[in-house]
């Protein structure tokens, strides 16, 4: 039954391009220009570049469903040998290898050409589909929950009724199609603005926590910003270079009536309210914060610290058990340009018939440099660098990203 479902769908995929919704929103995911579908709302984006889309419809229809853009490809060959080598594209690592639903399907939609897979993976079905766009190729995934059939009708008639078509309607920056951001306009502001907040959060323990929250904003004088830390610090941006990537965590920004106004490159915007002399007195930042204008460290900067961190949760009460999780860890920075880090990770856990306690330690070492604002992380067993902002708060202590540099005992 389930392959016929998904087989009906590939089969009415090239029939199914619908108008837009009037409330539906213009959405940029790096070479990827689209229409969010009404009732579909963005999240997280992985690390490796994907972005997620997930449902918000009434009455709960495809609850379980998610949707993955992935960050744009260069072609190397036709789309369905493409799909082939990507079966694992939107799977977790620990996830067993899927299960093929029927064949592929190639269909030409205008002047791409389109290759569909199903697969199964555990209680998930996914449609995988591959578009060549010129040069490149994009990504796209669906899943929904295959355990009830009811339920697999149902999330293949909101995948044919909302994800088809924003697929097939999707414009791409290789195909001379402007970005969603237009061009920036200078805005006389330039450095680095930071902010530390608290927010709460229930554990496991059934216990309200208070976490520490940083944000962290490059501005430069052309109108452009960056939520986050630049992957070249505060140097000049690249904007062409960030969008061919699927960095879209870059914008415009303005200056209006007492607000700061921040254009994403994705087509979402925020306003924070400035302070009362301006910028210069800082922004909203989290939840419990201003962010304030920072000094970010000079060129050649050498460290002389450590950041650690240390975090302990219990379980419930009356669950019936008793220990919890610990994780330690210790970034150390040295003058003569070397890091090293260790880490520890343990889980106890008792109760009436047994119980189980065992941990893991992790140690890597390398070295650093600090230029344009970032302290770069080479490592000696050859793995990408890290950087992160490397600056002096309104306080003057040192922070890195959004820890602060112990130094002495």
């Amino acid at each position: 039954m389930l392959k016929s479902f998904l087989i009906a769908a590939a089969l009415i995929l090239p029939a199914l391009i619908m108008p837009a919704s009037a409330r539906a929103e213009l959405r940029q995911h790096g070479n990827t220009v689209f229409t969010l579908p009404e009732g579909w709302y963005t999240g997280r984006r992985e690390e490796n570049g994907t972005l997620i889309i997930l449902p918000r419809l009434k009455e709960d229809e495809c609850e379980f469903c998610r949707v993955w853009i992935a960050r744009s490809q260069v072609k190397t060959g036709a789309p369905e040998r493409l799909l082939a080598r990507n079966l694992r594209l939107f799977l977790d690592a620990d996830e067993p290898d899927p299960e093929l639903i029927g064949e592929v399907s190639v269909s030409q939609e205008g002047r791409h050409k389109v290759a569909m897979q199903a697969l199964k993976s555990g209680r998930d079905v996914q449609i995988l589909l591959a578009v060549e766009i010129a040069d490149r190729t994009e990504f796209y995934g669906f899943e929904a929950d295959s355990r009830d059939e009811q339920k697999i009708a149902e999330s293949l008639e909101v995948f044919a009724r909302d994800i088809v078509p924003m697929i097939l309607t999707a414009r791409y920056l290789t195909e001379g199609v402007r970005p969603v951001l237009g061009p920036p306009i200078p805005g006389g502001v330039s450095g680095v603005w930071q902010g530390t907040g608290t927010r709460w959060s229930l554990g496991i323990d059934m216990m309200m926590k208070m976490d520490l929250v940083s944000e962290l904003f490059v501005f430069w004088e052309d109108g452009t910003f960056y939520d986050g830390t630049p992957p070249t610090g505060i140097a000049p941006f690249d904007r062409v270079a960030a969008l061919r990537s699927g960095d879209m965590s870059f914008g415009n920004y303005r200056i209006e009536g007492g607000r700061l106004i921040l254009s994403y490159a994705d087509g979402q915007s925020d306003a924070r309210k400035l302070g009362q002399g301006g910028i210069a007195q800082g922004f909203d930042c989290t939840d419990s914060a201003t962010c304030n204008m920072v000094k970010p460290m000079p060129d050649g900067t050498k460290i002389n610290g450590r950041i650690e961190s240390f975090i302990h949760t219990g379980f419930s009460p009356n669950s019936g058990l008793s220990g919890g999780t610990t994780f330690s860890s210790t970034l150390y920075y040295a003058p003569d340009g070397r890091w090293s880090y260790d880490s520890f990770g343990g889980a106890s856990v008792s109760f009436e018939t047994g119980g189980y306690a065992g941990g893991s330690t992790t140690a890597k070492s390398g070295r650093y440099r600090v230029a344009n604002g970032t302290v770069i992380r080479s490592f000696d067993d050859g793995s990408p660098d890290v950087v992160q902002m490397i600056f002096q708060d309104s306080s003057g202590t040192v922070m890195i990203g959004g820890d602060f540099l112990k130094t002495g005992p």
